[in-house]
């Protein structure tokens, strides 16, 4: 009985290997291949922060992306960015958002002006008067 284990456990330690697996996921990545693209603001454009831009790599659309987001490219590319407001096609509050700030500024330039203009007529006509 003792011996038939030994000679078992001999088999196994000898006879039977172990078996390794690997999963190799991306193979041909490296930091080499590729970079990174972030879009910063630095001259303060009011679009850019606000909505999102299309990126185009070698003419193929890559993604949609918002500003301060890490865009990865392959060395030796063109990069295209499209940056597309949208166009305001609601004409509901023109009132509110075009002509009452232009008469509002209007009616300040012409009150200003206007009451500048009648102070030097009569100092004009005072100056006039008291000369004659």
């Amino acid at each position: 009985m003792i011996k038939n284990k030994i000679i078992l456990l001999i088999f196994t330690l000898f006879f039977i290997n172990n078996v390794y697996a690997e999963t190799i996921i991306y193979d041909n990545i490296t930091t080499s291949n590729y970079k990174f693209l972030i879009i910063e603001d630095k001259i303060n454009i009011e679009g850019i922060n606000e909505y999102q831009y299309n990126v185009l790599i070698n003419g193929s659309y890559y993604g949609t992306f918002n500003k301060g987001d890490k865009i990865f490219y392959p060395e030796n590319s063109t990069i295209l960015i499209q940056f597309n407001p949208p166009i305001k096609t609601n004409i509901n509050d023109v009132y509110s958002s075009i002509i009452k700030p232009t008469l509002i500024t209007g009616l300040g330039f012409f009150v200003s002006w206007g009451l500048a203009i009648i102070i030097i007529l009569l100092i004009i006509y005072r100056l006039w008067k008291y000369r004659g």
